[in-house]
C-alpha cells in the first residue's frame, strides 16, 4: 500500500512541476529530463544522496552535500532530510550565502541540521514539538494556515521554511522538500560570517565599517529610538535606566502607540503612582537574554517583578500577555531579537499588563527606591525618583469612579443581568456565602446556557438541590486561575471533586464535563474577570458531569435525574420514555452480498461504508477485522459527516484517537438482534462499554459521548463470514475527556 501511495504522490509532483516553469517559492521539486514518476519512486531504490542529486530543483543540495563531504554519510544508515531547494539558497543574504560555501565547518554544521538520524514521516512531526538535528541542535515544527513548517533557532518568524513536498521515500529514510534554508542561531553564523570576511577582504576600512567597534545597552537603544521614547521617559522616571545598563536580560519594548492605547486617565494613574509604574515597567523585564526561539506557544516566563506572562501564538503572529491584558488587545512582538550590549530587546504594540485591579491602590506619593533586579520579587520595595531626570508631564487628576471597591464573585454574579439564572441556582443551593470569601475559579453559565439544557432538564436540576449543588460545584475551582493557567487538553479538578478539560479548536476555548457532548461543548465566552475572591470565565453551555440516568419519570410523575459514578459500568441503562427521534434510517441498498464476505470485506465494498472503510484501513484494523469472530456497529457515510468537518479532521489526523474511536465500535464476540437487550451494557474491544436503549419500537447503542438528541440508531444487520454487522446512523462516542 505504501508503495502505491509513494508512486501516486511522485506522480502528482511530477505533474506539478511540469505544469510550473522554473523554481519558485513553494514550488514542488521539479523532475529531470522527462519529469516521469519513475524519476522520484524507481522501482530500484536510491540513497539519500542519489536522490537528491536526481532531482533538478536541489541541484545547489546536492552540490553542497559533496562538498561537505557528507555523500557516503548519507548514504548508509536511517535518516530524514529536510531538503532546501535550490531557490531556497538563492534567498540567503549573499554575504551569508559566501560565507557559507567558503567555510566547510560552517557548510557541514548547516547541511548536518537538515539531517535527522532517524526515518521520519510528516505525521510524525508534532506542532509546537521539537526535532534534535545531527549537529545535536533542535528545530520545531510550527503549524499555521493548513501549512507545516520547520524552523531553526536563526530562522525570523516571518521567513519560516515550509515543507512543500513531504515524504518522498528512499532506499534509507525520507526526504521534506523546504522553501528556505534551516539556520542554526544566527549569532553564531555572523560571528562566523565576520571572522570569514576578515580573512578575505584586503581593506581594513570596510572591515571597520562592517562590523562596528561598540555596541548599545538596552537603556541607550531605548532613548535613541524615536518610537521608544515614552519608554525612556518611564524608565528614568523610576530609576530602571541605570539597571536596564548593566546585567543580562530581555526587554519587551513597548512602543509610543502602545502606552498611548492604555487609554489617557489609566496612563495619568500609571504616571502618579511610581510603585505602580515601576511594577508595569519589570512586568516587561525578563533578568536573562532570551532569544525568539527561546519563546514557546503557551509556554511562560516569570518577569522581574515576579508575575508570568505567557507566549500565544496565533496564525503568524507571537504575543507575550499578561492577567490584565485582553484576549482583543495582547502585546504582539512586532520585532524580534534586537541585540544589545547587555541582552536582547523585543518590540511590542501594546503594555504588557499584570492583573490592574490588584495593582490600582491609592499609595502614599512618598520616596521611593529603585528595585534591585537580582531579587526575583520586588513588589514590597520603595522605588526612590532620580534626581534631574527628564519627567513626563504632570499627570491629569484621577476620576474618583476608577477607585471603586471589588466585587466577590457572588456579588458579580447576582448584579449582572445574564447571570440571573446562575444568581438564583447559587442562593437556591446556599453557596452563596461559599461565593463571597476564599480564592476561587468560577465558570459562570449565561442564561442562555441554562436555556439550552431544555425546560424538561432545568426544571428537574432545579428541583433537586443535591443535583443542583453537584452541578454549581462542576463551575467551581478552588484556586485562582487566569487565562494563561488553561492549557488544552489538561484536566482541571473542580469543586465537587469531579474532572473537566480543557479542550481547543481553532481559536476557540472550551471547558466541558463529562456531561457534555461534542456539539454542544461549553465554549469559554469570555476570560479573566477578576473579583475580590477570584476569577470569573463566563460560558456559553452548562458543564455537566456525567449524567447516569437522563429523565426518567418516577411513579409520581416527576422528572429526577440521577448523578452517575463514572466506576458503575455494571449498572442497567434507565431510558426516556420521550426522546425526540433520530429520523428513520432507510435500507441500505448493498446490505447482503451474494457471497460471504469478512467484516472488512463488506464494509470495503459497500458504498455507504467507505468513511468506514477509510477508517479501518487508516488506523491497520483491516487485517483484525477479517479474521476472528466479532460484532461490528458500522457507522454510515452519513454518520460520519454528522460529527461535522473539524471532528473528522481531528479524528482522521490522530491514528491512536481513531483506533479507539473505531474499536468502541467492535465486540469480540457474534451477536445476534436477540442478543441485544434493553439497557444491556456491551464491553467492546477497546474496553468501553456502550449502552442498547430502547425507545418506542427503535434500538439505539448508545457511548458515554453520545447526547440524547444524537444516539446511534441501529439499522439493518447481516451476516458475515467471521460474525455480524449492525448498521448505525451516528458514530458511536466514547467520553469526551478520553477523546481529547
Amino acid at each position: 500500500m505504501t508503495s502505491i501511495w509513494n508512486l501516486i504522490i511522485a506522480t502528482l509532483v511530477a505533474h506539478a512541476s511540469a505544469t510550473m516553469p522554473g523554481a519558485t517559492q513553494g514550488a514542488t521539486a521539479i523532475m529531470p529530463e522527462n519529469g516521469s514518476a519513475d524519476d522520484v519512486a524507481p522501482t530500484a531504490c536510491r540513497s539519500i544522496p542519489e536522490t537528491i542529486c536526481s532531482i533538478v530543483n536541489l541541484s545547489t543540495l546536492c552540490a553542497t552535500v559533496t562538498q561537505a563531504g557528507l555523500t557516503s554519510t548519507l548514504s548508509e544508515g536511517s535518516f530524514t532530510i529536510f531538503a532546501p531547494t535550490d531557490d531556497a539558497f538563492l534567498k540567503l543574504p549573499s554575504k551569508l550565502r559566501d560565507a557559507i560555501r567558503a567555510d566547510n565547518t560552517m557548510l557541514s554544521n548547516i547541511l548536518l541540521f537538515h539531517v535527522v538520524d532517524e526515518e521520519l514521516l510528516s505525521t510524525d512531526l508534532v506542532c509546537n514539538g521539537s526535532v534534535r538535528m545531527a549537529n545535536a541542535e533542535e528545530t520545531t515544527t510550527v503549524c499555521a494556515n493548513d501549512c507545516l513548517y520547520q524552523k531553526g533557532n536563526g530562522n525570523s518568524w516571518e521567513d519560516l521554511p515550509r515543507i512543500i513536498s513531504q515524504d518522498l521515500q528512499t532506499c534509507q529514510g525520507r526526504l521534506h522538500v523546504l522553501n528556505r534554508v534551516l539556520l542554526p542561531n544566527m549569532r553564531d553564523m555572523a560571528e562566523a560570517e565576520e571572522e570569514n570576511e576578515e580573512t578575505t577582504q584586503p581593506e581594513e576600512e570596510e572591515i571597520e565599517e562592517a562590523a562596528p567597534t561598540t555596541c548599545s545597552t538596552i537603556a541607550e537603544i531605548a532613548c535613541n529610538t524615536k518610537e521608544l521614547s515614552n519608554l525612556c521617559v518611564a524608565m528614568t522616571q523610576v530609576g530602571l535606566e541605570q539597571t536596564l545598563s548593566g546585567g543580562s536580560f530581555t526587554v519587551f519594548a513597548p512602543t509610543n502607540h502602545g502606552f498611548k492605547n492604555l487609554g489617557s486617565k489609566m496612563l495619568n494613574i500609571v504616571l502618579a503612582n511610581n510603585t505602580l509604574l515601576t511594577d508595569i515597567l519589570l512586568n516587561h523585564v525578563v533578568d536573562e537574554a532570551l532569544l525568539s526561539t527561546n519563546l514557546e506557544c503557551n509556554g511562560r516566563i516569570t518577569m522581574a517583578n515576579g508575575k508570568k506572562t505567557t507566549t500565544v501564538c496565533v496564525e503568524d503572529a507571537i504575543f507575550q500577555t499578561c492577567a490584565g491584558n485582553s484576549p482583543d488587545a495582547m502585546p504582539q512582538i512586532v520585532q524580534f531579537d534586537i541585540p544589545a550590549c547587555n541582552g536582547q530587546i523585543f518590540v511590542v504594540n501594546q503594555l504588557v499588563l499584570p492583573n490592574m485591579e490588584n495593582l490600582m491602590v491609592e499609595t502614599e506619593r512618598g520616596e521611593t527606591t529603585a528595585p534591585d533586579m537580582e531579587d526575583e520579587r520586588n513588589d514590597s520595595s520603595d522605588y526612590e525618583m532620580p534626581e534631574g531626570e527628564e519627567m513626563m508631564p504632570e499627570p491629569e487628576p484621577v476620576d474618583e469612579e476608577l477607585q471603586t471597591s471589588c466585587s466577590t464573585i457572588a456579588e458579580i454574579a447576582c448584579s449582572t443581568e445574564d447571570f440571573s439564572t446562575l444568581c438564583t441556582a447559587v442562593t437556591q443551593a446556599g453557596l452563596r456565602e461559599t461565593l463571597s470569601g476564599g480564592s476561587l475559579t468560577v465558570f459562570a453559565p449565561t442564561n442562555e446556557a441554562f436555556t439550552n439544557i431544555g425546560s424538561e432538564m432545568l426544571n428537574a436540576v432545579l428541583a433537586d438541590s443535591d443535583l443542583l449543588t453537584d452541578i454549581l460545584l462542576c463551575h467551581v475551582v478552588d484556586e485562582e486561575l487566569l487565562s494563561s493557567d488553561l492549557e488544552c487538553n489538561r484536566e482541571i479538578r473542580m469543586a465537587g471533586g469531579k474532572e473537566t478539560t480543557t479542550f481547543c479548536a481553532d481559536e476557540a476555548i472550551f471547558q466541558t464535563g463529562e456531561g457534555n457532548s461534542w456539539d454542544a461543548m461549553p465554549q469559554i465566552v469570555e476570560f479573566d474577570i477578576p473579583a475580590c475572591n477570584g476569577q470569573i470565565f463566563v460560558v456559553n453551555q452548562v458543564i455537566l458531569p456525567y449524567i447516569e440516568d437522563v429523565m426518567r419519570d418516577t411513579e409520581a410523575e416527576e422528572i429526577v435525574l440521577v448523578l452517575g459514578d463514572k466506576s458503575h459500568d455494571s449498572s442497567d441503562c434507565e431510558t426516556p420514555d420521550q426522546v425526540d427521534m433520530v429520523p428513520e434510517m432507510g435500507a441500505d441498498e448493498k446490505a447482503t452480498p451474494t457471497s460471504c464476505s469478512t467484516i472488512a470485506e463488506i464494509a470495503c465494498s459497500t458504498h455507504d461504508f467507505s468513511t468506514l472503510c477509510t477508517a479501518i484501513t487508516q488506523a491497520g484494523l483491516g487485517g483484525t477485522l477479517s479474521e476472528g469472530s466479532f460484532t461490528v456497529f458500522a457507522p454510515t457515510n452519513e454518520a460520519f459527516m454528522n460529527l461535522g468537518s473539524e471532528m473528522i479532521h481531528a479524528v482522521l489526523a490522530d491514528n491512536e484517537l481513531l483506533t479507539n474511536i473505531v474499536l468502541y465500535h467492535v465486540v469480540d464476540e457474534e451477536l445476534s438482534p436477540a442478543d441485544l437487550k434493553c439497557n444491556d451494557r456491551i464491553k467492546m474491544v477497546n474496553g468501553k462499554k456502550t449502552c442498547t436503549v430502547c425507545v418506542d419500537d427503535s434500538n439505539f447503542q448508545m457511548g458515554k459521548g453520545n447526547s440524547w438528541e444524537a444516539m446511534p440508531q441501529i439499522g439493518p444487520n447481516f451476516e458475515a463470514c467471521n460474525g455480524q454487522i449492525f448498521v448505525v446512523n451516528q458514530v458511536i462516542l466514547p467520553a469526551l475527556k478520553r477523546l481529547s
